[in-house]
């Protein structure tokens, strides 16, 4: 929700179609060269930090795209989601629980995702199977 918010701002600023698409192709091929990039291993970096003592650590790039459909407290509406999705021709589906501040969460997953144009195909495909809350999930 809060990068559909932000993404509605930043095209707002582009008023007229044309340049809106202009912008959203630039936008995608820049995403496209990243993800490809990353998935390669050809973007290398990392964000450096700071502790408190002034220690520099790297935060790892994560290396694997996925798509999340669903998160769910109970086990079985996991499960229900990912059987609902099993065949449907969008790839490897599985659930990945995490304890996520002090509850467990069961997270129906898609992937990896290969590219930008596979996360696009899949996450319309899921829209047309009415799940509209798909979205990128890094591992």
């Amino acid at each position: 929700p809060e990068f559909g918010r932000r993404w509605e701002e930043v095209e707002s600023q582009f008023p007229g179609a044309s340049e809106r698409e202009q912008f959203q192709e630039v936008l995608r091929g820049l995403l496209d060269w990243l993800v490809s990039g990353l998935l390669e291993g050809t973007v290398e970096s990392a964000e450096a930090a700071s502790d408190i003592n002034g220690a520099v650590s790297t935060v790892p790039v994560p290396r694997a795209l996925f798509i999340q459909a669903g998160a769910f407290s109970d086990p079985n509406n996991a499960e229900r989601l990912m059987q609902k999705l099993r065949g449907g021709g969008y790839g490897k589906v599985f659930v990945r629980d995490d304890d996520i501040a002090g509850r467990r969460m069961y997270r129906v997953r898609i992937g990896p995702v290969p590219n930008v144009a596979e996360f696009d195909r899949i996450v319309a495909a899921l829209e047309r199977a009415g799940i509209n809350d798909a979205h990128l999930a890094l591992d």
